[in-house]
């Protein structure tokens, strides 16, 4: 029988994942500018100045902002039985998908062609050469990156 979910389970309307990196081999490290970067002083906060394309810049750690959408799980997964209503947050790469399930983020295999994705935000905070940091609007991983370097496997 599915279960439902109730209104204690329910992530807020906008989630916040932190320390992420939302795909298969997304990477941390020393990135390089394909065109011209916004910087800003935090996420969706006031630009500081712009990244020039060829910059190098050291990718530190990134969040997610997130707007979560309800899934019904197919088939068991660990502790999420199925049936079971989650709240997909973003992927992880390779049909994997950060989730919302009874107050908690965990990790699931979800089916991609039974779902449309949540909308979201990737934001990372880099370091300039010249030794100043701020935050970079990434998109998401369906649309080009401003930086060469991201994904580990390319």
């Amino acid at each position: 029988m599915p279960q439902a979910a109730d209104a204690d389970s329910r992530p807020p309307a906008e989630f916040i994942s932190k320390d992420v990196c939302p795909f298969e081999c997304c990477t941390y490290r020393e990135w390089v500018a394909l065109r011209a970067v916004p910087l800003y002083e935090r996420p969706r906060g006031a630009k500081t100045g712009v990244i020039s394309k060829g910059d190098r810049v050291q990718g530190v750690t990134g969040i997610v902002i997130t707007h979560p959408l309800p899934y019904r799980v197919a088939k068991q997964e660990g502790d999420i039985p199925a049936g079971a209503t989650v709240y997909l947050l973003h992927p992880l790469g390779e049909g994997f998908w950060s989730v919302w399930y009874r107050g908690r983020a965990l990790s699931l295999e979800a089916d991609g062609s039974s779902h449309s994705p949540p909308r979201y935000q990737w934001w990372a905070k880099v370091k300039t050469a010249s030794g100043r940091i701020g935050w970079v609007e990434m998109g998401n991983p369906s649309i080009p990156l401003p930086f060469d370097n991201v994904d580990a496997c390319g």
